[in-house]
């Protein structure tokens, strides 16, 4: 079994990836994860109708990158919550139909309405739709600035709680968020 994440941006900053790598070697050998970028839309112009345009856009590119058949879960901050235990459930039962997982991450203007007039109303059957069925899954809105890691940084408060590991050393690496105070207190 493969996941493979789509995420509809390039040039990821490298703390992004560092995040991403640490995550994928936590995963079962036998259950590879791959991640690709798809382009932005262009962004010229304003107004709803350029952001549909956009999202149309981005769409293409996303099913351009699909596999044949799959299993699709949108990433949306819209979707239903599921919890840990209920998550790895739905992996084992997509485990046990053979097929791949593709988790789609939308750009800065979210997904387009083709994909949200295909949702399945109930995200737990998308076994049950192989053919283009797509469940929606929540993601946490975690508010965490620069300046919120700055600032911890600045008191001494380590902010390894809002961080992956690989995250906070490459900020430490490359001195990030470092503050004069901070320079001079070295």
């Amino acid at each position: 079994m493969k996941f493979l994440v789509i995420a509809v941006g390039h040039k990821m900053p490298a703390w992004i990836n560092a995040g991403f790598n640490e995550y994928v070697q936590r995963m079962p050998r036998a259950s590879r994860i791959e991640l690709k970028e798809i382009k932005p839309a262009i962004r010229s112009g304003n107004g709803e109708k350029s952001v549909q345009q956009w999202r149309i856009a981005e769409a293409d590119r996303i099913r351009a990158a699909l596999p044949a058949r799959c299993f699709k879960v949108v990433l949306d901050e819209c979707g239903k919550p599921c919890a840990t235990t209920e998550f790895a459930r739905r992996i084992e039962r997509w485990k046990q139909q053979g097929q791949d997982v593709v988790f789609v991450i939308g750009g800065a203007d979210g997904t387009a309405r083709e994909y949200e007039t295909r949702l399945l109303h109930q995200p737990f059957a998308v076994h049950l739709s192989p053919a283009g069925g797509i469940a929606t899954q929540a993601i946490a809105a975690l508010d965490i600035s620069g300046s919120m890691i700055r600032d911890s940084l600045a008191r001494g408060v380590s902010p390894r709680y809002l961080l992956p590991d690989p995250v906070l050393d490459y900020i430490r690496s490359n001195d990030l968020y470092v503050t004069q105070e901070m320079n001079e207190a070295r």
